[in-house]
């Protein structure tokens, strides 16, 4: 990350996701970079903090782009990784402008995690910044949190997932060569192969919606093995409907997913699978 002395008010937290409690966050954190004539920004790290994960760094930035003014990424070396709470808020004042600080009632940084937010307190209260703890968000009886939504990706209850993350649980990448036979449903067909570490959603057929270069269109999405081809490579295969014709093979699109249609099904032929998948983007 280039050093950036502006001043600015920092959200302190990793994102990973950028689901509602996040976005109070960060909201406030722009509250208070408005009301102070300061620039508001938001930390995250690089992605080989976390064992596994909904959305990537990229992903993160270009959400988090969209809610702050800038971002500060920080690649989790072992001297990061190592550097005690204040030496961390030393450094995000020295440079990169820190005059004030946003956080969940739970975060936690430093080294062995030994910072959290009595620790910030009494640091912001000696330097003279502001500081923000944004309380518990309960949505439904329960916590909003980043391993709930993950629960709900597994059950594949997308209509949660979704109101929990405001922009709905999407899939950024490259089109890859599958098995060269969409020809035969008559419409494009695109395949991803996912990241090690993404977190994808319960194995099954969902509706989609495709965002590609030629604009939005509706279509199924299959993540998980493909049995009618005897094919067991789990994957994410999305077929676009809405009259879409176009070779997308190496674009980038985003597919984002509405709801859980069915599960998985061997069927007896290509064409009986061909009609399922229209009665599916029918649906």
């Amino acid at each position: 990350m280039i050093e950036n002395t502006e001043k600015k008010i920092i959200a302190l937290g990793y994102f990973d996701c950028v689901h509602i409690a996040h976005r109070r966050i960060l909201q406030k954190a722009r509250d208070m970079a408005a009301s102070s004539g300061v620039k508001s920004a938001a930390i995250t790290f690089s992605d080989n903090v976390k064992s596994s994960y909904i959305y990537n760094l990229q992903e993160r930035k270009k959400l988090l782009s969209e809610l702050v003014d800038e971002i500060v990424t920080f690649d989790f070396t072992e001297s990061i990784k190592n550097m005690s709470p204040v030496d961390f808020l030393d450094m995000l004042v020295e440079k990169y402008g820190a005059v004030g600080f946003v956080c969940g009632y739970d975060h936690r940084f430093g080294k062995n995690a030994a910072g959290d937010c009595t620790l910030l307190a009494a640091y912001c209260k000696e330097k003279g910044y502001s500081l923000a703890v944004v309380d518990k968000m309960i949505d439904g009886g329960e916590a909003v949190s980043t391993t709930r939504i993950k629960n709900l990706l597994q059950k594949g209850d997308m209509q949660s997932v979704n109101k929990l993350l405001v922009v709905p649980y999407h899939i950024t990448a490259s089109v890859v060569r599958g098995r060269g036979q969409g020809h035969i449903f008559g419409f494009p067909t695109v395949n991803f192969v996912p990241e090690f570490n993404q977190i994808l959603p319960k194995s099954g057929v969902y509706s989609t919606m495709s965002d590609v270069v030629l604009g939005k269109f509706k279509s199924v999405t299959n993540v998980g093995i493909k049995p009618t081809f005897n094919d067991t490579t789990v994957s994410v295969e999305t077929f676009i409907g809405d009259g879409f014709n176009g070779d997308l093979y190496d674009e980038k699109i985003t597919v984002y997913f509405n709801k859980y249609l069915r599960d998985i099904k061997k069927f007896n032929s290509p064409d009986e699978l061909k009609n399922q998948i229209f009665e599916d983007i029918r649906r």
